[in-house]
């Protein structure tokens, strides 16, 4: 993401050091931490050590599934456990992994649910467009914006089987990260649900166990439910960690 072209576009990895380096305390910070101070090796230690402090857990479903208590006793509604069967009577967990002993709801691997198809053939228009840093809105007419071409894993292994393959994302705190897909493209988890329930993207080459799943909408509701069961009560806690620092464009010392 630091380099590339279609994320944040830095030139070289030097750029980005120099920058790190340009920082005020960062380089004591970091000689105290590592030693040698500011290099490639150490940076991604620091961002890999933040990226694992951000752990929200104690939701709804993990009190039920990993505490052993019962849905009455345990702050889950009986429509979530009905949700959570369904979950994994149609192969959803196959990708989204969960035991009790891997809690990520992802297997980290690559897959194409068809998405990347829809996008490249039918010219789907992303859920929301962004008009400033962090400000969105809902088109309700059509757009044209700029759109970037994001083959999935084959922009790194140049493998033909590879295109359109994006990694499998966690579900825990899904329910407040909408929009949804790599693209953003389905706006609501009830959507999602849709989606897979009709086969996903109708790729010739997509995974197989993607195929049409024949759910009652009472059962599309209840997975719905068992997805939002997945909201961690310390959810605010992160938000205002995460904007306890303004965003500052150090080149025009502006503030978002």
């Amino acid at each position: 993401p630091l380099l590339a072209e279609n994320e944040m576009a830095n030139t070289s990895k030097e750029a980005v050091l120099g920058r790190i380096n340009g920082f005020e305390g960062y380089q004591q910070r970091f000689k105290q931490l590592y030693g040698d101070g500011v290099n490639e090796d150490n940076l991604g230690k620091a961002l890999a050590a933040y990226q694992q402090s951000l752990i929200a857990a104690k939701s709804p479903f993990d009190q039920w599934f990993f505490s052993g208590q019962e849905a009455a006793q345990a702050p889950l509604r009986q429509l979530a456990v009905t949700g959570f069967n369904v979950f994994q009577r149609v192969g959803c967990s196959s990708c989204h992994t969960i035991n009790h002993n891997h809690a990520l709801f992802s297997d980290g691997a690559f897959h194409n649910t068809g998405t990347g198809f829809l996008r490249a053939y039918l010219g789907l228009q992303p859920a929301r467009v962004q008009l400033a840093p962090g400000v969105f809105v809902q088109p309700t007419v059509p757009v044209e914006v700029e759109r970037l071409a994001d083959v999935g894993r084959e922009e790194i292994t140049s493998l033909a089987e590879d295109k359109w393959r994006y990694r499998t994302p966690s579900l825990r705190n899904v329910a407040v990260t909408p929009p949804y897909m790599h693209d953003g493209s389905i706006p609501t988890l009830q959507g999602v649900v849709a989606f897979y329930n009709d086969g996903g993207g109708g790729d010739p080459n997509q995974d197989p166990r993607i195929r049409p799943l024949g759910l009652s909408e009472q059962e599309q509701g209840a997975l719905v439910a068992f997805l939002e069961s997945l909201t961690s009560p310390a959810i605010d806690h992160l938000v205002r960690e995460a904007r306890s620092t303004a965003i500052r464009d150090v080149n025009h010392d502006e503030r978002y």
